[in-house]
């Protein structure tokens, strides 16, 4: 059974707003280990900053059929009351 609204299919309508809504959200999950305790500071304004560093492994398996991990290093920035959260509960 498709359902229809107001002329449109239901999946018309999941693509219209998929299409123009989550395409502009800009999210990232990152899953690894705390090199460095954050370090937070307040800007003129008073907002807050945290700043972090992020390890995590990529694995991958090489020409020889060996799997590789590789640690990449992610500089993280919060502001506001995030930053406020990550003092409190992200430590090394």
């Amino acid at each position: 059974m498709i359902r229809v609204f107001r002329g449109y299919t239901r999946r018309a309508l999941f693509y219209f707003f998929y299409s123009r809504f989550m395409y502009s959200l800009n999210r990232a999950q990152l899953i690894g280990n705390v090199t460095v305790d954050p370090e937070v500071r307040a800007l003129p304004n008073g907002q807050r900053v945290a700043n972090f560093s992020l390890a995590t492994n990529r694995r991958y398996t090489d020409s020889d059929g060996v799997q590789q991990d590789v640690p990449e290093y992610h500089n993280v920035v919060m502001f506001g009351k995030i930053a406020e959260i990550a003092e409190q509960y992200i430590h090394k």
